[in-house]
């Protein structure tokens, strides 16, 4: 019985340590640290027993996609901010809100920041350049089907120049946007030498839809499942129509439909002469 009592105790103790925050679904309410949890040190005890699991030991990224910390401008900004959004969470990104108290996301933030500034002395990474450019160049002329829809005097002139080979790289596995994984990009995600490059524009996918009386309406393509689809027209003005098996009829159009549907067939050596082929076009 006093085991259960003392139980009891500790549960209460931890609900007063909360600060009076209600704990809402999705959110973890910690207890608060001593008053010396200020330092970095007190950071990355914090740090290391409830996010690492997820950013890496390191706040590097590790499980789920969890981004670098390292190189996010949360962890840059203002303390204000950083406590807003770690308390909130990102339900896009996964990251349930953790209820700390100022002081341990002060600290907490205060270590990653330490993190960052040892990382920025050694230098900023990069992706090593390993593939061959002449078998690059095969590739891009012959199986890989690149020719088809780019040209090295066109679209792609000067592009060794104008963005690193990280960028390069990711862009022919992740065709949109700037070679990131746009879970990174909706967090805030900045890396280095790559979301800071000249910004890469793109066309959306657009859809065309026509139901049984052959009225269409046409746009930006926002979503589709097997029994919906979204799409957003030339006004501004969003449309969605219920689908049945073919009903309505609906035709896409997507300038990035043949790097996705290579996706399962390049390579890594192919990968890797093909962003070395990529890199030397000055």
């Amino acid at each position: 019985m006093a085991r259960v009592l003392g139980c009891l105790f500790i549960v209460f103790g931890l609900l007063i340590g909360t600060s009076g925050n209600a704990v809402e679904p999705g959110q973890f309410a910690e207890p608060s640290p001593p008053s010396s949890a200020h330092a970095p040190e007190a950071g990355k005890a914090r740090f290391e027993s409830v996010c690492s699991a997820c950013h890496g030991i390191q706040g590097r990224g590790g499980r789920g996609g969890a981004p670098d910390l390292l190189l996010s401008p949360l962890v840059a900004g203002s303390q204000d901010r950083f406590r807003e959004f770690v308390r909130a969470g990102s339900p896009v990104g996964g990251m349930p809100g953790f209820l700390f108290d100022d002081q341990t996301l002060n600290a907490v933030q205060a270590y990653l920041r330490e993190l960052a500034d040892v990382a920025r002395r050694r230098g900023t990474r990069n992706i090593a350049i390993v593939g061959n450019s002449q078998r690059g160049e095969a590739y891009f002329d012959g199986a890989g089907g690149c020719r088809q829809c780019h040209s090295v005097s066109g679209d792609l002139q000067h592009i060794g120049a104008r963005y690193n080979p990280r960028v390069l790289q990711g862009r022919i596995v992740l065709p949109r946007g700037n070679g990131v994984h746009p879970g990174l990009l909706a967090l805030g995600v900045r890396i280095p030498g790559v979301t800071d490059e000249i910004p890469v524009t793109d066309s959306p996918p657009t859809v065309t839809v026509t139901d049984d009386r052959g009225m269409s309406a046409s746009g930006v393509l926002l979503s589709i499942s097997d029994f919906e689809v979204t799409l957003r027209d030339s006004s501004g003005n969003y449309h969605s129509f219920s689908r049945h098996r073919s009903t309505p009829r609906v035709r896409i159009e997507d300038p990035a439909r043949p790097h996705l549907d290579r996706l399962g067939q390049i390579s890594d050596q192919d990968l890797h002469d093909l962003t070395a082929y990529l890199a030397s076009i000055k």
